[in-house]
This record gives structure tokens, C-alpha cells and sequence, in this order.
């Protein structure tokens, strides 16, 4: 069962206009000076977060960036409650001590946003492995930007996961910019070479069409849920 808020066209779209505009009155806010240190929007992302949430189910996780409003929303979390958040507020998601990239939601299956780079990939990594030891059939979704596809954290846990077969889907959401660093001139290879260097399918998608990334997740999904997010070696 698709999560109810993203299970047609429409609510898609009334998803990715909620962050949207989410992300507008943030900025605001922090202009205003209501923000105590500052945020990172996500405006110009919204089809990744929305495309991914929508292929999967209620009771899968995510792991997020500092860049994850968008993602808390898709999956479903109360924006006064994140808004709260932001502005400290004991009412926000964490009682108003994570701000805003540390928001989190357990009962959605959110496990946290994050203010290191590629840090929710072990954290979903092993989410996923435990729910695999208990018998759940979870899958657990995990964000991270091109800035974090040299990070040795990143690459430890794309190899676990292999070895394991643990039902993670890597989301690389590259905008062609760590900050201000052009990824051209960081990034050597490719994030899809990151993947198939550890046996794991990946696929290149237009992130600005929520449909086409819809699509692409739901084939990651099920094959994470399936056990056979590993390609086999031959020699």
C-alpha cells in the first residue's frame, strides 16, 4: 500500500507544492530573523523527495540530508510540526531541539535528517539489517547529495548493504553543486559507478519529473523488498 497522500497524480502535486511552499515562508522566516541559524531549502528537488516517498509504503524509513524538508514532508510529517521545529519550539518534531536539519519522525518511518554529509547511509544500512533480522519487509530509503559520493562512510555502507542484501535504496540527488563546488570538478566516474562498483543496480533518472521518478524508485523498491538489490560476480 502506496502512502495515501501520494497515491495519485494530484496528491503528488499537492505534495510538491506543500514544500514548495514550505521552503518560501522558511526563507522567509529566517530573513525575519525567527530562524535561529539559518536553513537549507530544498526548492527545485521536490519531484525526488515526492517520486521516492510515492513508491513507497507506510511502514518503510528514510534517512535524510541537512537539505531535508522536502523528504519530511513527502513521507508524510506534520509541516506545523517541522515549522515548529525550525523555530524551536517544544510543539516541533523533536520538541524544538533538532531544528532544521535534524528533523525527525519515528513513526513515520522518518529516522532523521542530518548535518553530515552521507551520514544517513549507515544509519539506513543498518535500520534495513535489522528489520531484515526481524522478518519485517521494510525498505529503507536513503538521501544523499553528490557532495557526499566521496565520502568514505558513503562507499562503507554501498558495499554492507551488497554484502547483506539489505533492503536500502541509495537516492543520490545530484544537483551538480556540493555548496558552491561544481561536482565536474570533484567527483571523479559517476554516482551510478559508485553502485555497480559494489554489485548494486542503479539508473540515471530526470529528477525534475516526479513521474519518471516514481517509476525508477518503484523498480529499486521492489527489488530491495525482494532481496536481489545485488548483481551476482563472475569471475
Amino acid at each position: 500500500m502506496s502512502l495515501p497522500h501520494l497515491a495519485d497524480p494530484a496528491g503528488r502535486y499537492r505534495t510538491m507544492r506543500l514544500i514548495r511552499s514550505f521552503e518560501e515562508l522558511a526563507l522567509e522566516w529566517v530573513r525575519a530573523g525567527l530562524v535561529v541559524g539559518g536553513t537549507h531549502p530544498y526548492i527545485g528537488q521536490e519531484a525526488v523527495a515526492v517520486g521516492v516517498c510515492a513508491a513507497l509504503e507506510p511502514a518503510d524509513q528514510l534517512t535524510s540530508t541537512h537539505r531535508g524538508h522536502g523528504h519530511v514532508l513527502a513521507k508524510g510529517a506534520d509541516p506545523a510540526r517541522l515549522l515548529a521545529e525550525l523555530l524551536g519550539r517544544v510543539g516541533g518534531l523533536n520538541g524544538g531541539r533538532g531544528g532544521s536539519m535534524h528533523a525527525a519522525d519515528f513513526s513515520l518511518g522518518i529516522l532523521g535528517a542530518n548535518g553530515i554529509v552521507g551520514a544517513g547511509a549507515p544509519i539506513a544500512v543498518g535500520a534495513a539489517w535489522a528489520a531484515r533480522r526481524r522478518g519485517e519487509p521494510t525498505v529503507v530509503a536513503s538521501f544523499f547529495g553528490d557532495g557526499a559520493l566521496n565520502q568514505g562512510v558513503l562507499l562503507e555502507s554501498l558495499n554492507l548493504a551488497s554484502i547483506w542484501r539489505a533492503p536500502v535504496v541509495f537516492v543520490c540527488e545530484n544537483n551538480g553543486y556540493a555548496t558552491t563546488l561544481p561536482a565536474g570538478a570533484a567527483v571523479s566516474g559517476s554516482a551510478c559507478g559508485r553502485a555497480e562498483a559494489f554489485g548494486i543496480p542503479a539508473e540515471t533518472v530526470d529528477g525534475m519529473d516526479v513521474e519518471a521518478v516514481r517509476a525508477a524508485a518503484g523498480r529499486a523498491v521492489e527489488r530491495a523488498r525482494a532481496g536481489a538489490g545485488r548483481r551476482s560476480w563472475s569471475a
